[in-house]
């Protein structure tokens, strides 16, 4: 899966493979000794070799048996596209399609795979066989579609509107169509993998669920230059990094020259490319292994994919590509050391630096199993901080009180739950409500059995909560927004008291874990991350939820 910008042709000459795979390639210049069509390179075993790729750029992409081979001619604003399937096992072509002139995006489906033409505004199918099976148009009312990604049955399409920057999941049977998420600047997509889209760029991944139609970022690192969807490599002062999108660690390994450059993603590690005095060093790091596998070959490679045991490598010489396959045993090996950082959310005491107090508390998300359980996940973070043994499943299952029922009266009134008795419909529910402070602090005195273990600090304002709580290494947990934004009265229904309620537009609950003299910092069940806000910013949105503050004591 990938999207080609014609001012990248331009600029790089060069194309970015992102697969489904988990693989991403990157183009290098062609060195001064390319591989003969007469005769094959050393250690090379030639794939489809009566395939003539004559096209000035060539990019494969691989499904399990299958491969399909992109044949392209890079225009102004546009690229002549042929695309070419064929089968590994057989070493044998399986079918052409030539598309002719286009902006397109193209990925893989179940059985087959799909052509998206932003010229044309639509979406074409095809079988293994490049043979077409169908057409979807895009949906009107969009002002500029710069992104295309399929599920794998091609029932849901993933848009990006270039105008707004808005992302839409599009239903195609029953021609619906809701925004996910706002994203800005221009993001590569990745693919989709396991129920999600995947897309990247500079600021890190983004996933995008497509049943429960949110999106998340399992990882943020500005050194990452390859991205998969479950990992990018990124270069360091001295070698490379593995940055997993669990957010647990982060690998880093030395690299061999310093002119290194991560070209491939590929299972249990990253392929990279350097300059030899004789042609140009392929690399193959298997970060599970510890070693590095080594190759000096006398072309240039433009291109690499995995195998199960190989590597697939396009190269050019003459003006024709030609595919190898390069197995392990033509490596030489080398130990590498793999160095792993200290998992993200270990926890200590509050930690002073420059005027900045931080607690580390072990960040949790919210996605994918509980999409309204902010309030619940901010908790267990906090319990877990203060010695508590739990997780999110089981704080609501046996602890949070849960309540969806809503009925209209005979005045057609609609009547609900209280939030500051109960969570409003259920945390697994992507529909559900919330709920206020003190159903937390129910919640968490159940399960510590002891009436005084939380405090809840309701009122208090942020300088007493930094004083009381943030400065001896005690989280607070606190109500805002979602991203700051601005409140509003949304929803009503009568109490059952007889009360009007209106539900707060945007509300959330995240950990409070420190402060500097311009931000506070929070672990946020909506991102999974530490994130950071303006102290003026905060305090406004920490007031229109009422000031709501829980906290947990050590003992």
């Amino acid at each position: 899966m990938r999207v080609r910008s014609m001012k990248q042709w331009i600029a790089w000459l060069a194309v970015l493979a992102l697969a489904l795979s988990g693989c991403a390639s990157e183009s290098f210049p062609e060195a001064s000794v390319p591989p003969s069509t007469e005769e094959e390179p050393a250690d090379f075993t030639a794939v489809l070799s009566s395939l003539s790729l004559t096209s000035e750029l060539v990019e494969i992409d691989r499904q399990g048996d299958f491969l399909r081979i992109e044949q392209i001619e890079p225009g102004l604003d546009t690229y002549d596209l042929t695309i070419t399937t064929a089968s590994l096992s057989e070493d044998r072509e399986l079918g052409t399609v030539a598309l002719g002139e286009g902006a397109w995006q193209t990925g893989w489906l179940a059985n087959g795979f799909y052509v998206a033409s932003l010229t044309d505004r639509t979406i074409r199918v095809f079988d293994t066989s490049c043979r077409e099976t169908a057409s979807i148009p895009f949906p009107d009312g969009m002002r500029g579609i710069v992104n295309v990604l399929l599920d794998e049955r091609g029932e849901t399409v993933l848009l990006g509107d270039g105008f707004l920057g808005t992302y839409y999941l599009y239903d195609v049977q029953n021609r619906t169509m809701r925004d996910v998420h706002q994203l800005s600047g221009f993001h590569q997509p990745i693919g989709y993998v396991n129920g999600a889209f995947y897309l990247y760029n500079e600021d890190g991944l983004v996933c995008v669920n497509k049943n429960i139609r949110y999106a998340t970022s399992p990882y943020s690192d500005a050194r990452v230059r390859l991205a998969a969807h479950d990992r990018g490599i990124g270069v360091t002062d001295d070698g490379f990094c593995v940055v997993h999108a669990n957010r647990d660690f982060t690998q880093y390994v030395t690299a061999f020259a310093s002119d290194e450059l991560p070209i491939a993603v590929v299972p249990h590690g990253f392929v990279t490319l350097a300059s030899a005095a004789d042609g140009e060093v392929l690399r193959w790091y298997d970060i599970d292994a510890k070693q590095c596998l080594q190759k000096t070959l006398s072309f240039s490679v433009a291109q690499v994919i995995a195998l199960d045991d190989a590597l697939l490598c396009a190269a050019k010489s003459e003006g024709h590509h030609r595919l190898y396959r390069l197995d392990a045993t033509a490596f030489t090996s080398s130990p590498i050391e793999v160095i792993d950082s200290k998992p993200r959310g270990s926890s200590t005491d509050a930690v002073q630096e420059d005027g900045t107090v931080l607690i580390e508390v072990e960040p949790l998300s919210q996605w994918p199993d509980y999409p309204t359980g902010c309030e619940s996940v901010s908790a267990v973070m906090a319990m877990r901080h203060a010695g508590a043994v739990i997780d999110v499943d089981t704080f609501v299952s046996d602890y949070l009180p849960q309540d969806a029922e809503f009925y209209y009266d005979d005045e057609d009134v609609l009547h609900g739950p209280n939030p500051y008795k109960t969570f409003v419909g259920y945390p697994d529910w992507d529909t559900s409500f919330g709920c206020m402070a003190p159903v937390i602090e129910q919640a968490m005195t159940a399960y510590f059995g002891e009436e005084d273990r939380v405090v809840n600090a309701t009122g208090a304002s942020m300088d007493e909560l930094c004083a009381c709580y943030l400065d001896k290494g005690i989280p607070v947990v606190v109500w805002a927004t979602i991203g700051m934004e601005e409140t509003y009265p949304s929803s009503s229904w009568m109490l059952p008291s007889g009360q009007l309620f209106y539900w707060p537009a945007n509300e959330h609950c995240m950990l409070l874990v420190g402060y500097s003299d311009t931000a506070y910092y929070f672990n946020d069940p909506y991102t999974g991350d530490r994130e950071r806000y303006p102290k003026s910013l905060f305090e406004s949105r920490f007031a229109d939820l009422g000031r709501q503050a829980l906290a947990i004591p050590v003992k």
